[in-house]
């Protein structure tokens, strides 16, 4: 099992995972499929499954895991911590956001119970609650867990921690998709300068800081300022993360609504284009995402003086349900 791990670890993904099934049969026989060493090993085999793009499998071994750790070990064990917090990072990639804010929820109020209000642990419970909260447009206590993690991540770790300017970057996103500017914007400055001084180029947070700004100056009416920033964020963005994340599909759809602010149509339209269409059909993306995609694409097509292709996009955003 903990070679399975270790083979994971180094990238060996397909090695890692045929020793953790094997090992997860050996244990079921000897040791009982209810021993504590069997779910753990059950949980490491979900982790590598999901990584592997095996998500139905994956699950089902989350699902089995999770009961057998509660039962043998109570809640407040590690082993069942850590499968709380792994199957709550599925079900949110999954775009299961209920379920996933009921255990962010759980373990949140274990680690406050057991550890304080101010352990690392805690506010870092506390930042994944707000994340899933905010997927699903719960933004007031997801700017209120926002703004209370921030504080005491950067008294008790400083401001330019990782998790501190995690916290900063997730705040100034939130900020702006409230329209928010002038509060979301020093914020996001704040988190670019300290992601710059801190983490090596290219690295998947400067991008995320790279988006928010970028978004920022666009809707502030300084889309030129803009547009450098978004184009490096895409760019990092496509280096490192999987093809089609919708991560990736946001700073496509943000760089276009820039150049539509620069009247740029036939450059905005492919990027606006793909973005939705990456966006719909990636399983973890916010509905929101989707929703403003589809807002850019009429404006573009309004401004474009494209009648016709307007009207099929008011039909699509039409189409949707309330909180899909």
């Amino acid at each position: 099992s903990n070679l399975g791990g270790l083979l994971n670890r180094q990238g060996k993904q397909s090695e890692g995972e045929e020793l953790l099934r094997k090992a997860v049969e050996i244990q079921t026989r000897v040791l009982g499929a209810e021993h504590p060493e069997t779910a753990r090993s059950m949980s490491s085999h979900a982790y590598v499954l999901r990584d592997l793009g095996k998500p139905a499998e994956a699950e089902a071994l989350y699902r089995k895991a999770l009961p057998i750790q509660r039962r043998r070990l109570g809640v407040h064990h590690p082993d069942t911590l850590h499968t709380i917090i792994s199957l709550a990072t599925f079900l949110q990639s999954r775009g299961q956001w209920t379920e996933a804010e009921s255990l962010d929820r759980e373990l949140l109020e274990v680690r406050q119970r057991v550890l304080g209000e101010d352990h690392r642990s805690t506010l870092r419970a506390m930042t994944d609650l707000a994340s899933v909260l905010w997927s699903q447009d719960k933004h007031v206590e997801s700017v209120s867990l926002y703004r209370k993690a921030r504080e005491a991540q950067r008294r008790v770790q400083g401001p330019t921690h990782r998790d501190t300017l995690r916290s900063t970057g997730s705040l100034a996103g939130l900020l702006l998709d409230l329209a928010k500017w002038s509060e979301a914007e020093p914020l996001a400055r704040e988190a670019l300068d300290g992601r710059r001084s801190t983490l090596p180029p290219g690295h998947a947070d400067i991008a995320s800081s790279l988006s928010t700004l970028g978004g920022i100056l666009t809707l502030k009416g300084e889309p030129t300022e803009a547009e450098p920033l978004l184009r490096e964020a895409l760019e990092i963005r496509r280096k490192v993360l999987a093809a089609g994340h919708w991560h990736t599909a946001n700073t496509q759809s943000l760089l276009g609504q820039c150049l539509l602010a620069q009247g740029r149509h036939a450059d905005a339209e492919p990027l606006l284009l793909e973005a939705h269409h990456s966006l719909t059909a990636h399983p973890g993306t916010p509905p929101a995402r989707i929703h403003q995609t589809l807002d850019r694409l009429i404006r573009l097509y309004d401004a474009w003086q494209k009648p016709d292709q307007a009207t099929e996009w008011r039909k699509k955003l039409e189409e949707l349900k309330p909180g899909d």
